[in-house]
């Protein structure tokens, strides 16, 4: 009777530790998709950004010409 007990026991502590490690890795996939989408956007600001400093440079050239 005792081991039955222990073995319920144990194998409600193993499910568990099992649901916890599934959270867990449904967690970190969601870090892992967030991480992406921020390099996704980190690149398109940098291209953004040297875009504009293309442009700068070719209002500046402009400006020049009539100074």
């Amino acid at each position: 009777m005792a081991q039955r007990r222990s073995v319920r026991v144990a194998d409600r502590s193993i499910e568990e530790a099992a649901s916890g490690t599934k959270q867990i890795a449904s967690v970190i996939t969601e870090v892992a998709a967030a991480a992406a989408g921020t390099r996704d956007a980190t690149e398109h600001t940098k291209c953004s950004a040297e875009e504009m400093s293309r442009m700068a440079d070719g209002l500046g050239e402009l400006v020049a010409q009539y100074t």
